[in-house]
């Protein structure tokens, strides 16, 4: 089951409200758009340890401004290579939160930024647009990528085994346009977008359940169960053909 998500426009209201116990900071390795406070702590921590300046694994740090003072770092790094896209945002989200798990955050909270979208400096004329069209979804990439890491198979579900989460949220800072404006219209853009990428997420979820699950447990019969159990009362129409004949001539 999916945890409820909560959005700010910025980290202060995470960090003061609620009782949010993690940070999954993901970043370019340059640090761009974070915060004065927390840049000083990495930059510190990295002095003692290297692998906080590595991209592609969370680390785990200790800062004082982050919420419940757990700071786990992300780095997608300078995004200069030519298989960089919104992939990289992906899995360096879906690793923070695989560490959040292990370290036993329960509300854990997800802030990126430094996207080339939001910022100045990160390349002009062809190639600040080709950084921009490549990565202005990085938030949803990352956003999925972490929900993605609290999926279970079936069988573990129904068994009542795997971790998940009381809540997660999702800080908007220096995002631009509405994500990250403030006044009921901001407020207003967060829950759609958020609604969004819950109802893709659970879509998503449905699919690894029928395709990723043991074919003795999910069956067509099952497959055809679920689905309908599912989208009951939901504006998807369900459609099963059985006949065979038909089966074989269409598909």
């Amino acid at each position: 089951m999916l945890p409820l998500l909560h959005t700010s426009a910025h980290l202060s209201e995470l960090t003061s409200v609620g009782s949010w116990d993690a940070l999954l900071l993901v970043c370019p390795s340059s640090l761009a758009g974070v915060s004065p406070e927390l840049r000083e702590v990495i930059t510190e921590a990295q002095r003692f340890d290297e692998r906080l300046t590595r991209s592609g694994q969370a680390q785990l740090c200790r800062a004082p401004h982050a919420p419940g003072g757990r700071l786990l770092l992300a780095l997608v790094g300078d995004l200069k290579g030519d298989c960089d896209d919104v992939r990289v945002w992906r899995d360096a989200a879906t690793s923070a939160m695989r560490l959040a798990l292990d370290i036993g955050a329960q509300r854990p909270a997800l802030w990126v930024t430094g996207v080339p979208s939001d910022h100045e400096g990160q390349g002009s004329g062809a190639q600040g647009a080709y950084l921009k069209a490549r990565h202005e979804r990085a938030r949803e990439a990352a956003t999925l990528g972490a929900l993605s890491a609290l999926w279970h198979p079936l069988e573990a579900r129904e068994q009542a085994r795997g971790r998940t989460l009381e809540a997660f949220g999702l800080c908007l800072e220096g995002a631009e346009g509405e994500l990250g404006a403030q006044g009921e219209a901001g407020e207003g853009a967060r829950e759609a977008w958020s609604r969004w990428l819950m109802g893709v997420e659970q879509g998503r979820c449905l699919a690894r359940d029928v395709a990723g699950t043991e074919p003795e447990r999910m069956a067509p019969p099952k497959a055809e169960e679920l689905c309908k159990r599912v989208f009951k009362n939901s504006a998807v129409k369900v459609e099963v053909l059985k006949d065979s004949n038909e089966l074989v001539r269409d598909y």
